[in-house]
């Protein structure tokens, strides 16, 4: 038996990032910590983003030290990061902004800032069956396939993670006849 994970709230569509703040609020973050990296700053993305949580009033974040093909440094200075929180408080949500590796990034922080251990713990066949922390992706890239999945490759590893976590999926771009374009969506 083959089970499928899908996202429980897929926008899609010019605009659709405009309304990240409103998700964030129906996934119940109020203090999100973004993943990302510098070419999604450089591009405007994380902006973009940052500017539909202020307009919720979700207080955000940001870490930005992503790396392709995420390893276990990189996610250690992303847990770093989430542990330091927010104006005082922790932060109950996260948002990938990016391709495979920021959602990948996003993914391993939400387990192991509520479980703990460390990347290894959670390598097949090890499941975990309990929820992380809220996460919502922002895929930048038409061909980011690893977005709804429960698991994620690290340092050459499949980790499984838990199919419960909330996955929100804001894509911007769309396929015409096997082909990608970018939708308008200039702020």
């Amino acid at each position: 038996m083959s089970t499928l994970v899908l996202p429980r709230i897929l926008e899609s569509g010019p605009g659709s990032l405009s309304r990240l703040g409103s998700v964030a609020g129906q996934a119940g973050i109020s203090r999100a910590l973004v993943i990302t990296d510098a070419t999604m700053i450089q591009l405007g993305y994380v902006e973009r983003a940052l500017s539909a949580l202020r307009e919720a009033g979700v207080a955000a974040a940001v870490f930005d030290g992503t790396e392709p093909e995420p390893t276990e440094t990189s996610i250690i200075a992303g847990l770093d990061c989430l542990k330091s929180g927010i104006d005082g408080a922790e932060f109950d949500g996260l948002i990938a902004v990016g391709g495979g590796s920021a959602i990948d990034s996003a993914k391993a922080l939400s387990i192991l800032a509520v479980h703990g251990g460390r990347m290894r713990d959670y390598k097949v066949p090890r499941i975990v069956d309990e929820p992380g922390l809220p996460v919502i992706a922002v895929p930048t890239t038409a061909g980011t396939g690893s977005a709804p999945s429960s698991s994620w490759p690290a340092s050459g590893h499949l980790i499984s993670i838990l199919d419960s976590i909330l996955f929100f999926f804001f894509i911007e771009t769309m396929a015409i006849r096997g082909k990608s374009k970018q939708a308008a969506t200039h702020s």
